[in-house]
């Protein structure tokens, strides 16, 4: 269920939301004590029932990134872009170990560049070229090295483009309507 008070996931059979402590109500939705879903116009907006997020016009795309409702699509984008600062670290370590100093460089600026456009910009095109990227360094060392290796680029880039893609249409739907949507992780 979500928690018509903050937005948050609340698991079934949980009393109180982990997250703003509001009571859950005997028909499974969850709310604040004296608070009618649908009368505030800041608070969550009720759809027959469904709980679609809360009416709050005029954020900024960092603060929409930070709300409550987005948090489980932020934290798979600040994930994917973690992981892309440590495939880089890595990857320039072994390509300074084989004496490649070029290919470092350009490893480095590659993955670094595309870590911060999925990760701070919530870039779909960023995702999408980590992917390509990925395929193409998962192919490149098969063919030279007859071993499967590189397929984390791709891994990270998949995940990059589900993640980047939900939190631009959440983005374009909250600008059309200026409610802040719930959207899921999953």
């Amino acid at each position: 269920m979500i928690c018509a008070n903050c937005g948050t996931y609340v698991e079934d059979g949980k009393e109180n939301c982990p997250n703003c402590g509001a009571p859950a109500m005997a028909g499974g939705e969850m709310s604040q004590p004296g608070m009618d879903m649908g009368q505030n116009a800041n608070g969550p907006v009720n759809m027959g029932g469904f709980q679609s997020g809360y009416s709050e016009p005029g954020l900024s795309k960092k603060e929409f990134y930070k709300h409550p409702n987005i948090s489980q699509v932020s934290k798979q984008i600040t994930g994917c872009g973690i992981v892309m600062y440590v495939l880089a670290v890595i990857n320039v370590v072994l390509f300074a170990i084989l004496g490649d100093i070029f290919s470092a460089v350009f490893s480095l600026i590659l993955m670094v560049g595309l870590g911060l456009g999925i990760h701070l910009a919530q870039s779909r095109v960023c995702a999408i070229l980590l992917t390509v990227y990925g395929v193409i360094n998962t192919v490149v060392s098969v063919i030279t090295t007859g071993k499967l290796s590189g397929w984390l680029f791709l891994v990270v880039g998949i995940y990059g483009i589900i993640y980047t893609f939900k939190f631009q249409k959440a983005w374009k739907q909250y600008k059309e309507t200026g409610i802040v949507p719930f959207v899921a992780a999953k």
